[in-house]
């Protein structure tokens, strides 16, 4: 139950949010933020030009990261679909500096998507697949992704090496807040590893 309260609440927080924001999402809107990665400052920027709200497969904004340390500069522009300018910083990689996410979309039953770029120095990964996991959370080495419906609780296990997202092919289907058999699997697959 301990890992299922998070998520909970952060979903029904972000389907409120969105609820609320629909309307935020004009064209030629333009949103900044302040991200850090260890020692290094960033000025990340999501400017939407267009009103394409539903369509994830139609690129509606520009996502810019700049590093602000030494001296401002950019190091990254690329064109996504943002359903709304939400962003979270967690650990994905297990090295000790977050990594950053900014929402892709919040789907039905309070499942949300992330893009997941893994930035350091002037250098920036955007984790490919990563949008396509629901309500992803790390546990140190492993990211598990929970994906909610009815009243059950679908969760997928992953890794990510060489800013590659692995699946390590371990499914579980459990009722909902029941994290007996997640905990079970993570463990499994962590004594695998040691082996």
């Amino acid at each position: 139950m301990k890992r299922i309260f998070p998520l909970l609440l952060s979903g029904i927080f972000l389907f409120c949010q969105s609820a609320v924001a629909q309307g935020l999402n004009d064209s030629n809107k333009t949103y900044h933020a302040h991200f850090t990665a260890g020692k290094d400052h960033y000025d990340l920027k999501l400017h939407f030009y267009t009103t394409n709200d539903d369509d994830e497969l139609k690129k509606n904004s520009v996502f810019t990261i700049s590093r602000i340390n030494p001296s401002p500069h950019t190091i990254y522009i690329d064109s996504l679909f943002c359903k709304e300018f939400f962003m979270d910083s967690v650990d994905f990689t297990n090295d000790g500096i977050k990594d950053l996410l900014l929402i892709e979309n919040a789907g039905a039953r309070a499942n949300v998507y992330y893009h997941l770029f893994i930035i350091w120095g002037d250098h920036v990964n955007k984790i490919k697949g990563f949008e396509k996991l629901p309500n992803p959370q790390a546990d140190s080495d492993i990211i598990y992704s929970t994906g909610l419906y009815g009243m059950r609780m679908g969760h997928s296990l992953y890794r990510i090496k060489n800013f590659q997202l692995i699946d390590l092919h371990k499914k579980i289907d459990v009722d909902f807040g029941d994290s007996t058999q997640l905990d079970q699997a993570i463990n499994e697959v962590r004594h695998k590893k040691k082996k």
